[in-house]
């Protein structure tokens, strides 16, 4: 292909870039109306202007919604999983936003209850149906050339060679990995990794092939004390028609949750931040309100039994209530079943450990039962923890560990919880070493990462059997 050619096909890309997207929203539009319409035919219900209201509203609500999740703006550059998990979120917000407004402002009075049930559960289906034909076709058309794009990466280090087997692996973005270019190495040569590609040129190579016209998207893959040459290479860049991606250095540190924000126009990149700022926040705590509220329900009158079973089997309290830290470090109180015969919540504490003379026998079943925790579904509700999180550790037990395990605060972007990824995956018990402690941090760290409603579903599903086999627990 001449660079002539490849400048008219990049026109092409640019048209085909935001025609595509258009053409989503409008395919979106027209499933989302036409899905009512189908269950209002289904079930015998004449279309009226209420329904007509309702799919006016749907198709808004779902706009709105799509592009906070930045569901076209990343329709190119994602997975098929991950398009369809964005798609899903969205009609989550639609569901959520039309039961507000029926409830405020009775906008949807007069439209069938029965329809507008089965609309909502039905409307997702065509909507997933129409994003797989489209990916079909889409694969297809790069299958055989159409909108295929050449792809450089500059810097063949590890960072470059992690860039490339990320690229293997996205075969919906039809990139045409053509090399590396790097200085340091020589044309021809191969970065250690499997599959990677050879090193092609340097970076003045680089610049004369983008000005040519031969290449689509570059990737900058330099370290960061190489600030000088990025910049010659950015105005150099300036003056051809190529995508310029900046991958920043920065992934050999140990980082939490990795987004692009704006403090009006000054982009920032987060590197330690809660993943429930925003809608995920709300998601989350609709979780332990609807959830928590269901299993208070549910444990209240073993909840009684077993504080008059506490009454009669020990002096004491019922409840033990300990200060530890929640989100963001404030401390909170959690609220427990008594089990020991001691009540610690000072500067220096004693973890349980097996056959702990401290456990009376009534509290020795309700540990390794996890009945003792029952109390702090009020601790959820209340909203001071959710169900599923890091486990909270006692204030002298946070301030022990937090020189000797890095990162240990960063579980505290988000708020504790009953059970988390940690107990499911047998760190349960006493953490009476380094090791064990940074064992579980990991699995804490990894949690916020990877948090979402199903993960969190997960560990509650796989809890139970945790909770069965009673493992580290006393």
């Amino acid at each position: 292909m001449t660079p002539t050619d490849r400048r008219k096909h990049h026109g092409v890309l640019r048209i085909y870039h935001s025609q595509i997207s258009f053409v989503y929203r409008l395919a979106d539009g027209a499933c989302i109306a036409l899905a009512l319409w189908v269950c209002a035919r289904a079930l015998g219900v004449p279309w009226s202007v209420p329904l007509g209201l309702v799919a006016t509203l749907g198709v808004m609500f779902f706009y709105f919604v799509a592009e906070y999740v930045d569901l076209y703006r990343l329709w190119h550059i994602s997975s098929t999983g991950d398009e369809i998990r964005r798609l899903l979120w969205a009609w989550l917000g639609v569901v959520s936003a039309l039961f507000l407004a029926a409830v405020a402002t009775e906008a949807t009075a007069g439209a069938p209850r029965g329809v507008i049930v089965a609309w909502l559960a039905a409307a997702p289906l065509p909507l997933v149906l129409q994003r797989l034909a489209a990916r079909g076709l889409g694969h297809r058309l790069g299958l055989v050339g159409h909108f295929k794009r050449t792809a450089a990466i500059v810097g063949a280090g590890d960072l470059g060679v992690r860039i490339a087997r990320t690229l293997s692996g996205m075969s919906w973005m039809n990139l045409d990995l053509v090399g590396f270019y790097d200085d340091y190495k020589a044309s021809g040569e191969r970065p250690a990794g499997e599959a990677a590609p050879a090193v092609v040129g340097n970076l003045d190579s680089l610049v004369q092939s983008a000005r040519g016209g031969q290449l689509d998207v570059i990737y900058l893959a330099l370290p960061m004390r190489a600030e000088g040459r990025i910049g010659e290479l950015l105005r150099a860049l300036a003056d051809t028609t190529a995508s310029v991606y900046l991958v920043p250095d920065i992934y050999r540190f140990h980082l939490l949750n990795i987004e692009w924000r704006e403090i009006g126009n000054l982009p920032l990149l987060t590197i330690y931040e809660t993943p429930l700022d925003g809608l995920g926040g709300v998601i989350k705590r609709i979780e332990d309100l609807l959830l928590g509220s269901m299993f208070l329900l549910a444990a209240a009158f073993p909840m009684a039994v077993i504080a008059v079973a506490i009454r009669l089997s020990s002096p004491g309290p019922v409840l033990f209530k300990q200060r530890r830290y929640g989100f963001n470090g404030e401390v909170v109180r959690i609220w427990k079943f008594r089990t020991m015969t001691v009540l610690e919540d000072g500067d220096e504490f004693s973890q349980a450990r097996k056959a702990d003379p401290r456990v009376t026998p009534l509290g020795s079943l309700l540990r390794r039962t996890s009945l003792d925790e029952l109390p702090q579904l009020f601790n959820v509700v209340g909203g001071s923890m959710s169900l599923v999180g890091p486990r909270p550790h006692p204030i002298a037990l946070n301030e022990e560990f937090r020189g000797q395990v890095q990162d240990y605060m960063l579980r505290h972007k988000i708020k504790p919880g009953i059970t988390g990824l940690a107990q499911v995956n047998g760190r349960r018990g006493e953490t009476d070493t380094v090791a064990k402690m940074c064992d579980r941090v990991r699995y804490d760290l990894d949690y916020i990462r990877n948090w979402s409603l199903m993960l969190d579903l997960k560990i509650l599903a796989r809890t139970v059997g945790v909770v069965l086999g009673g493992e580290n627990a006393h």
